[in-house]
């Protein structure tokens, strides 16, 4: 048994359990990969990931060594690289608030 894909734009849009090959509009997958996943030809990723890499990216100048990064900031930072630890992640994801 083997997990596919069908992938519409880099969009994940079905998944089925297969025990036979199927044809190359399908792509093999891991088991988890569910609909709405991005694909980009390599990796399948959940798109609370890249909502939460977005995130982070957007507080990465906080980082550089010439900024004082606040407590709160590297709390929030934090939270949102812990977020796979919460307690029913991916299905129920309480997202960290940005400090102003």
């Amino acid at each position: 048994m083997a997990n596919y894909a069908i992938v519409t734009d880099g969009v994940v849009t079905d998944v089925i359990v297969s025990d036979t090959q199927l044809d190359t509009s399908w792509v093999l997958c891991t088991d988890g990969v569910s609909v709405g996943w991005e694909y980009d030809g390599t990796n399948f990723s959940a798109p609370h990931r890249k909502h939460r890499n977005d995130l982070l990216k957007e507080t990465d100048f906080y980082a550089l060594s010439d900024v004082t990064m606040s407590s709160e900031m590297t709390t929030y930072r934090q939270a949102l690289r812990d977020l796979p630890a919460q307690e029913g992640f991916p299905d129920t994801i309480t997202w960290p608030t940005k400090p102003s």
